[in-house]
């Protein structure tokens, strides 16, 4: 069978014909679809519908993927804005993944077996979700908007899947400056970017431009309840961490030799976080597990991780033009 997923930057938002596709995800799933509504104008000859009139046309939806340190983490580099790379040791490049005011667009392409491509121009990420999980692969999920949708030949001679492995619970070490031992079991991170998908305009059934709005980062986490210590943060109301220069949560997965050409690492920090509710019940004989749901803030601090809410770090065979290619013609 003939399945896939792929994505290449767009030089402007939604060109005729979308662009080249230059980079594969080998995603386990996907839920992109088209979105085509009609408008049916009611009038006083008829009880029913009598014109049916085109409405507008969107494209939307999720690919679940494993964080892999090459292209599925590339995409990240869509959703917050811009990336910036310094080469390593032993052919080893760091990118450092940060949040702008404007998110570059991309067209994706979907084999589906050997029946079609579907090519969808003007894509943009309007979020995406890390789940980190005890004995599982750390998972991603993105969710995607787009304009307009054709169907094409199946690009089977150009499709090439990263083969390097994904990231697992056992590659993970949570850094906790604030000094909690607790224990981490599970841990999500989602980033929202708020895209008006509703913002048409006069003249197209399709949107006209990617407007986003105020970003939104969240999570929740799980952690082994033998210590008061996160539970009284929620109590005080204090920000987490209250210090300056620190991290309240700085979550990385690395695998190989740091310093040797087979090191790879996926890092994500938020500076400062608010705890929303927490939760900590017993039942039974269960084990209790105490329950956090949390919102990123914005931290101005000139430490590590500040003047942002989100910084993600990847390092990985590539360079720059390579993890975060330009426009290909298609």
């Amino acid at each position: 069978m003939t399945r896939y997923f792929g994505y290449g930057k767009e030089s402007t938002y939604n060109p005729s014909g979308g662009a080249g596709i230059t980079r594969w995800v080998d995603i386990a799933s996907e839920s992109l679809t088209p979105e085509a509504s009609s408008i049916y104008p009611d009038n006083v000859s008829q009880r029913d519908p009598t014109f049916a009139i085109k409405g507008p046309f969107k494209y939307a939806g999720d690919i679940s993927c494993w964080a892999q340190p090459t292209t599925s983490v590339g995409l990240m580099t869509y959703a917050l804005g811009t990336v910036s790379t310094d080469a390593q040791a032993n052919s080893v490049y760091k990118h450092w993944i940060e949040p702008s005011n404007t998110i570059p667009t991309f067209t994706f392409a979907v084999g589906v077996d050997e029946v079609t491509e579907r090519t969808v121009s003007g894509a943009a990420v309007n979020g995406f979700t890390i789940d980190y999980r005890a004995g599982e692969a750390i998972g991603l999920t993105y969710n995607i908007v787009g304009a307009n949708e054709t169907l094409t030949a199946l690009d089977n001679a150009n499709v090439s899947f990263p083969t390097e492995n994904p990231f697992g619970f056992a590659d993970v070490t949570m850094n906790n400056p604030t000094g909690s031992d607790t224990i981490l079991e599970a841990l999500s991170i989602t980033y929202t970017n708020n895209i008006a998908d509703d913002a048409f305009s006069l003249g197209s059934r399709y949107l006209p431009a990617v407007v986003v709005g105020k970003r939104q980062i969240t999570g929740s986490m799980d952690l082994r309840f033998e210590t008061t210590q996160e539970y009284q943060k929620f109590l005080t109301g204090d920000m987490v961490p209250s210090g300056a220069s620190q991290q309240a949560i700085q979550i990385l997965a690395n695998y190989g030799t740091r310093g040797q050409s087979d090191f790879r690492e996926f890092k994500v920090t938020l500076p400062k976080i608010n705890y929303d509710t927490t939760k900590a019940n017993i039942d039974r004989m269960e084990r209790v597990v105490q329950g956090v749901d949390f919102t990123a803030i914005y931290d101005t601090s000139s430490g590590y991780g500040g003047n942002r809410s989100i910084l993600i770090e990847v390092q990985n065979s590539e360079n720059l033009a390579t993890f975060n290619p330009s426009y290909a013609a298609p």
